[in-house]
């Protein structure tokens, strides 16, 4: 299932509503799903190292999101 979170916070803001966030979708990918998080501009994926399962999804700027689709938008702005 190919799945994404829309993220309104761009890197480095930590705060808990991203923790949330990272702790579903990267949960949901180890178990296979293909997860994206979608900012409002393109970020660098190391940006959010800080989380230890953030390198298991595909971040993808809003631009780069329109030409995909997906089976579940999950908005969390």
């Amino acid at each position: 299932m190919r799945l994404a979170f829309f993220i309104g916070t761009a890197p480095p803001i930590i705060n808990g509503g991203t923790i949330v966030i990272l702790e579903h979708a990267s949960r949901l990918a180890a178990m296979g799903q293909e997860v994206s998080l979608v900012t409002e501009t393109e970020v660098d994926p190391a940006d959010y190292d800080w989380h230890p399962g953030a390198g298991e999804c595909r971040f993808l700027s809003l631009e780069q999101a329109k030409r995909k689709r997906f089976d579940v938008v999950i908005a969390t702005w």
